[in-house]
């Protein structure tokens, strides 16, 4: 093992304050805040024969090291508060390990420490643990968790993704994450330099990348769900027509909604404002469980029906609605030929929306886009500066963390958490070097002005202050370089 891959640093001044007690479990094992005029009034006095005894501590970060002397009898111990990892306190890594597992803020934990009094590592060492250990490990269970899911997808004949573009998880990139429609776990997560463009290109450059990857993982993907991004539709069409392409019902019914919320808002046509809830989840049910377009385009298109108080149809494929008969409407139904009709029925029956309608997934969509991007803006939130490597080991913690907790609504289960606990201290601490060379070999995007040529000046600009009667600012004057 090389040195300078072990956790090292003799912080303690004394090297006699520095022998480890053999290293401990570092599963459930309690921790306690313990006051130091309590502490050290175990060591005033000499258990053999009760004189006062000289007491030296010596602290840091989280580790206290106490020695006590008898001047008396000579009787003399070291007692340590927590056990030693090389030469590192195994308090400090756990610590670190806390906060960046968690997706917490050191600045925030550093903060209610402080308030309590509490010591703790400075911010240098906990950016020194996640550099040289924290990242490497989530990198090595991210690489085998994703194994474990993407054995279980090869198994099967087929599946079925949907794709969603997280964009500005910073300044510079955007995040495109795929999930197994079936199981709603993330499957695969690219993070995408903001260079290739504004976020359609974004979207491409992820889809491609991680269709690439899970295809050549052995994947047989039956169908895809994106949004209605143009470029996506027009490569998958062309570059994977073995795919079928659908759309999330979300982004169409978030488009429909934001049209009958501005009519709602028209003179004369307020009544729309109690059917938009309605009709966005009629637009939800139509998509499930359809065995073609032309159906899911047939139960859309009752609506406009359903909303006159007709529900026997002209279409074949959807001739009556399905429920029971209606009574004790609360709704207002619409009159045909009256202003709020006319304008609904433009909205239902645009060309554009009943294709898209038609391709829209029949498949359930329970997983909630927002709630998702929200846990992403947790892990990594947009004002802390992370590097390519860092923040995309932050996707990775996001991803473990909804896999995990999926469908839950209240109680949040964490023990991803203590499997990277266990990884850590008992895999990576132990060769530190073979998990930071995995992390450190994945490649990083250029640095966007990399490519970009150095323009030529042919104009400067020089200032003048001139001065005139009233005429306070400098005149900027233009000269042409020759």
């Amino acid at each position: 093992m090389k040195k300078e891959n072990r956790p090292s640093g003799s912080w303690l001044g004394d090297s006699s304050f520095t022998n480890a007690e053999p290293e401990s479990n570092h599963k459930d094992i309690n921790k306690y805040l313990v006051y130091e005029d309590c502490l050290l009034s175990l060591f005033q006095n000499c258990p053999l024969c009760t004189c006062p005894c000289v007491v030296k501590k010596a602290v840091r970060g989280t580790y206290l090291s106490v020695q006590q002397n008898c001047p008396n009898c000579g009787y003399n111990q070291q007692w340590n508060s927590q056990p030693l990892v090389g030469s590192t306190p195994a308090g400090d890594l756990q610590l670190s390990a806390a906060i960046s597992f968690t997706g917490s803020s050191f600045a925030q934990v550093d903060k209610v420490l402080t308030a309590l009094k509490v010591k703790s590592i400075d911010k240098a060492t906990h950016q020194r643990h996640v550099r040289n250990y924290l990242d490497p490990c989530i990198y090595s269970t991210w690489q085998s968790v994703q194994s474990g899911l993407l054995q279980t997808m090869t198994s099967k004949d087929v599946v079925n993704l949907r794709g969603d573009l997280k964009a500005d998880v910073n300044a510079k990139y955007d995040s495109y994450t795929v999930r197994d429609m079936e199981t709603d776990n993330v499957i695969d997560v690219q993070l995408v330099q903001s260079e290739v463009g504004h976020s359609n290109g974004v979207e491409m450059e992820g889809l491609v990348r991680s269709l690439d990857f899970l295809e050549s993982s052995g994947v047989k993907i039956d169908t895809f769900t994106t949004n209605r991004n143009r470029q996506v539709k027009k490569y998958l069409r062309e570059e994977k027509p073995e795919v079928t392409h659908c759309y999330d019902v979300r982004h169409i019914a978030k488009d429909v909604s934001r049209k009958l919320a501005e009519l709602g808002k028209k003179k004369g046509c307020k009544m729309i404002q109690k059917w938009q809830q309605s009709i966005v989840s009629h637009l939800h049910w139509s998509s499930q469980l359809s065995p073609s377009g032309d159906y899911t385009v047939a139960k859309w298109s009752s609506l406009l029906n359903h909303v006159h108080d007709m529900h026997d149809h002209a279409n074949r494929l959807f001739p009556k609605c399905l429920h029971s008969p209606v009574t004790g409407h609360s709704k207002k139904w619409l009159k045909s030929g009256t202003k709020p009709s006319i304008r609904l029925q433009k909205i239902i029956q645009n060309k554009r929306l009943l294709k898209d309608v038609a391709k829209l997934s029949p498949l359930l969509q329970t997983s909630d886009i927002e709630g998702f991007h929200s846990l992403i803006r947790r892990f990594a939130p947009q004002n802390v500066a992370f590097k390519f490597r860092g923040l995309l080991c932050r996707l990775y913690l996001a991803a473990m963390h909804h896999n995990e907790n999926k469908g839950q609504q209240r109680l949040q289960n964490e023990d991803y958490v203590q499997n990277l606990m266990d990884v850590l201290f008992e895999e990576v601490l132990t060769d530190p070097g073979r998990f930071t060379a995995k992390l450190r070999a994945l490649p990083l995007p250029a640095a966007l002005d990399a490519t970009r040529e150095t323009p030529v000046r042919d104009i400067v600009v020089s200032t003048s202050v001139v001065h005139l009667i009233g005429h306070k600012y400098p005149v900027v004057h233009l000269v042409k370089l020759t």
